[in-house]
């Protein structure tokens, strides 16, 4: 399944590109244990740090059942992101996943800035 995001910054762009992962998994997430993670990346391009950020979402949300709705970038460039991650874990029992999405894939994987400065985005997730 494929993912198109944009935003007026590259900041709104992540926020856009994640809200779109968890949308695809279930459409409403209630977080039943809040909690808040840091997490601090780097990369040698946007693309695999977008990559690479989305994984992480993945990964709390398949390991722990937890989903991170409020993201504040304290960080954010084309090569390093640190942000602080706001949410928690969610009763899978209760609310089951629509899908499961095993990896956000590097296929058709691109960011871009249009003719008007807007930031874009197209992402593979493997179900």
């Amino acid at each position: 399944m494929g993912i198109h995001a944009w935003g007026t910054t590259l900041e709104e762009l992540f926020q856009a590109a994640a809200d779109g992962l968890y949308d695809l998994l279930r459409p409403h997430f209630t977080v039943v244990q809040p909690t808040q993670r840091t997490v601090t990346l780097e990369a040698p391009d946007v693309e695999i740090l977008l990559k690479d950020f989305l994984s992480e979402l993945l990964y709390y949300q398949s390991a722990y059942h937890e989903v991170y709705p409020e993201r504040v970038f304290f960080e954010l460039s084309p090569q390093r992101l640190r942000a602080l991650l706001r949410g928690g874990r969610f009763d899978i029992a209760r609310e089951p996943l629509a899908r499961e999405i095993k990896a956000i894939t590097y296929y058709r994987l691109q960011v871009w800035q249009d003719a008007d400065g807007r930031w874009q985005a197209t992402y593979v997730v493997d179900v």
